[in-house]
Parts: C-alpha cells; sequence; structure tokens
C-alpha cells in the first residue's frame, strides 16, 4: 500500500497494523514492534550521526508444542527516490542477551543485516511462547550519500520439522541521512591567511583551524604550495626545508603529519578518515635552526588545501607569508669562564683562554668582528704584561665561510685589530679565539686580568 510517514513520500510496502506488525496461523503467533511501540524502524538524522541504537521487541505466541525458528532478512534494501546505497549493508543488528526467557538467541554479537536469510531464534522442543530484542544501528562510515532512505525488514517463523505453514511479518525501515554536510578552514586570526616569522625565544607556530560535521563516507584533505614564499625585494624563494607543519586531531589519530615535517611543493594528503565529524589543528612555523641563514625580508606565496568527499570537491586558498627580521647580532661564549690568568711567574708554564664567537646575520651584506682591550693585560698591583707575550689566534668552527685573520699565535694590538671578516653574502659564522701568555724573566709574578670589546659591523 501507499504510506505518508511525516513530511516524507515513499513506497512503504508491508502489512501494517496500527501500533505493532504481527501475522498469525495455528501453531505460532510473530508481531514486531518497536520499543517505542512504532510499528517501523525509524532513524533520524542525531540518530545516525550519534549512533544510537533503536530496539524491537519480538513476541512469539505458540499454541502448540512444536519447535519453531525465527529468522529475519532485510527483503526490500535502503533506496532513496534517488537510488539505492553504493553499501546495500548500512544496518547492524544484534540479539540482547537475557531478553528471552526460553530457547536459543542468536547473533548476541553486532553483525549485519543482509539479503540472505539469518537464524536469530529457536524455540524450545515443546515450542512454547517467548519474546526477545533486537537492537538495531546504522554504519554511517557505510553511508556514501545523503537522502532519504526507506527499506524493508522481513521477520519469519517457521516449524523446525518443516511441517506447517511459513508466516512473514514485514517492518519498515525509515532512515534520514540528510546530514547536511559542512566544512571549515580558517586562520587563526579568522583570515585565510597563515602568517609565520622567525621570532627568538620560541618556535612560534600559526595555526589553522579544520573542523567538519555531517560527514558521509572518506574525506580526504590536500596541502599543495601553488607559489613557494619568495622574497618581495629580490625574488629568491625561501628555502621549504625551512617552513614546518603538523596537525593533531580530536577523533583521528593516525595522521600523516602528526609529526613536524617540512612542507613541500607536491600536492600532499595530510588528513583522511570516515568520521561523522572531527576537529583539527594545522600548526605551521619556521624552523629555528634556519633562523641565521635566512634571508630578511617578506616573503610572499599561496597555499591550496582540496577537500575530496562524497560530496565532490572543494578548494580552500590562503595567502602564505613569512617575515624574517633583520639578524645582525654577536654572541659570546667562555668555555673556560671569565679570561684571568692566574698566578703568573718568571719560568712558568703558559696558559691559554679561549672566547667562541658566533655572528648571527641575515642582511646579506660582508661584515667584519674587530677586538680591542679595554685596559693593558695587568696585574692586581698594577704592573703591566710585555704586550709581545701577550698572543692570540683564531680558527673557524662548524664549516662557517669566512676568514680568520690570525691563524697563528701573533701579539694582542691593544688599540684594536679585526678578527674574522665574513664572506661576501655575510653568511652567518663561528669561530674561535684563543689568548695565550708566555711568563719571561723580566715579568712580575701575580694574577694578570684584562676586558675584550668585541665589535660587528658592516664592511
Amino acid at each position: 500500500m501507499i504510506k505518508k510517514t511525516g513530511t516524507y513520500l515513499g513506497l512503504l510496502l508491508g502489512v501494517m497494523v496500527l501500533g505493532n506488525v504481527s501475522a498469525a496461523l495455528a501453531e505460532v503467533s510473530i508481531s514486531a514492534t518497536t520499543i517505542q511501540g512504532s510499528s517501523s524502524l525509524q532513524f533520524g538524522r542525531q540518530d545516525v550521526l550519534d549512533g544510537r541504537q533503536k530496539e524491537v521487541r519480538i513476541r512469539l505466541t505458540s499454541s502448540e508444542g512444536s519447535q519453531y525458528q525465527v529468522f529475519q532478512r532485510m527483503i526490500d534494501p535502503l533506496t532513496s527516490p534517488q537510488g539505492g546505497m553504493q553499501n546495500r549493508d548500512v544496518l547492524q543488528f544484534y540479539s540482547v542477551s537475557g531478553s528471552n526467557s526460553s530457547g536459543a538467541l542468536y547473533a548476541q554479537m553486532p553483525e549485519y543485516l543482509g539479503r540472505s536469510e539469518q537464524l536469530i531464534y529457536t524455540s524450545p522442543e515443546n515450542g512454547s511462547s517467548d519474546r526477545f530484542v533486537l537492537a538495531y544501528i546504522v554504519d554511517r562510515d557505510r553511508i556514501t550519500k545523503s537522502g532519504q532512505y526507506y527499506g524493508r525488514i522481513m521477520f519469519s517463523v517457521r516449524p523446525v520439522s518443516g511441517g506447517g505453514n511459513e508466516q512473514n511479518i514485514y517492518l519498515d525501515v525509515i532512515l534520514d541521512a540528510e546530514l547536511d554536510f559542512n566544512l571549515e578552514i580558517r586562520g587563526e586570526r579568522g583570515r585565510d591567511q597563515i602568517e609565520l616569522s622567525n621570532e627568538r625565544g620560541s618556535e612560534p607556530a600559526y595555526r589553522v583551524d579544520l573542523s567538519y560535521d555531517g560527514n558521509v563516507g572518506e574525506l580526504k584533505v590536500y596541502q599543495e604550495l601553488l607559489r613557494v614564499p619568495t622574497n618581495n625585494s629580490n625574488g629568491k624563494e625561501i628555502p621549504l626545508q625551512s617552513l614546518t607543519f603538523d596537525s593533531q586531531c580530536n577523533v583521528s589519530s593516525e595522521l600523516p603529519y602528526s609529526n613536524k615535517a617540512a612542507m613541500e611543493r607536491r600536492r600532499m594528503l595530510i588528513y583522511s578518515a570516515n568520521t561523522a565529524d572531527d576537529q583539527c589543528v594545522l600548526r605551521y612555523g619556521v624552523d629555528p635552526s634556519f633562523f641565521s641563514s635566512l634571508e630578511a625580508g617578506e616573503y610572499l606565496g599561496q597555499l591550496r588545501y582540496a577537500v575530496s568527499g562524497p560530496q565532490g570537491e572543494k578548494e580552500y586558498l590562503f595567502d602564505l607569508a613569512v617575515y624574517i627580521k633583520p639578524e645582525f647580532e654577536i654572541e659570546l661564549g667562555f668555555p673556560e669562564g671569565p679570561m684571568r690568568f692566574k698566578n703568573l711567574f718568571a719560568g712558568g708554564p703558559p696558559q691559554t683562554f679561549s672566547v667562541v664567537v658566533k655572528v648571527n646575520s641575515n642582511i646579506g651584506r660582508p661584515y667584519s668582528v674587530t677586538q680591542e682591550l679595554t685596559t693593558p693585560l695587568a696585574n692586581e698591583r698594577g704592573q703591566r704584561l710585555d704586550p709581545q707575550y701577550f698572543l692570540v689566534s683564531t680558527e673557524l668552527l662548524e664549516e662557517s665561510t669566512g676568514r680568520v685573520l690570525a691563524p697563528e699565535f701573533e701579539p694582542v694590538k691593544e688599540r684594536g685589530e679585526v678578527l674574522f671578516t665574513s664572506d661576501k653574502t655575510g653568511s652567518p659564522a663561528k669561530f674561535r679565539v684563543f689568548y695565550q701568555v708566555r711568563p719571561y724573566a723580566e715579568m712580575a709574578p701575580g694574577d694578570y686580568y684584562t676586558e675584550v670589546r668585541y665589535s660587528l659591523g658592516e664592511m
């Protein structure tokens, strides 16, 4: 018959009895109603999204002592006006343990309801009356297309001996899979832009929030650099290995880039899941190990997200701006502590101290490092050391480029001298300065000290 349910119009074929579905014969009768008393199994949109189960009570009334069995199958697969589902097996069911009073109740673990008959109950040998409960749930991950779906379950009861007639009843299934897919990708300041910088002290991360709900089927998110960030002043591209990103989500845990990775030009799959909803944070930053090597300037590029799923593919464009602030500074380290030559005396051994000099520069221009003694090297009584016995030498460290001007020990010039000159592009550098005192016959004994001033300047 033709039936109207709520606002839905569809062909709901079945034997409909107000309040329940039933059939009877001389030996046994069967009826099926939902726990709510409805004659149809209805799943609303929220039921699908939240994975809520619906229960159906099966009642069996027997008038003779013949053992019987109950079967079920999906006689009419779930279909919408636009067609059927790609996955026919969408409904799962299981029998609620302890809901029967006698006999054997099967399928106590969830399994899919299909087109083939499935044995769900066998009565005791005396064929006594009984009742039990079946629970149904929609596997949302198997829904490949939104829509209003209708189908029918057939319950069959028949004697085990084969005698007598089989009796069938039908239960309509109504499934609201209009899930209204919504997805949003937004930068942390509410703009479609990612802004990165080389601030020191911490690794600043810019976040992009990705969230969605109402999804059906597999959802994939790709990331692709349409334009590599390029320096506005000279057209140089930023090294991609200096830009990092990673992701973290509330639901999905198997993410391709949950650990920090370098960005790439190619189209990269950064998210894949079958969940109905999720919230993710994509974090972007500049690798601190590149801070000193990145040339100062404003780099502008463009990033594209492509979201692919049952609803088709949609893209989101984000501007990618990297601000590399100018750095031109010198850092000093003292491996042996403050430079103080203790207990010097004529005929004593030489004493050596060192200073590690590190230059952070990204301005792209050559520079030099000079030193100057603020006071002559002297002991606590003010007696000066002969300058020719106070020596200095330098060596490059960690494959730095540039040139040291005192590769061998030579006397320190009190009025100042250049210790290091950079390469033509003013690359960052690291070098060590050694200071040595060699005692001599005419020197006054004591502890000697001085202060050295280092200066960094453009050439």
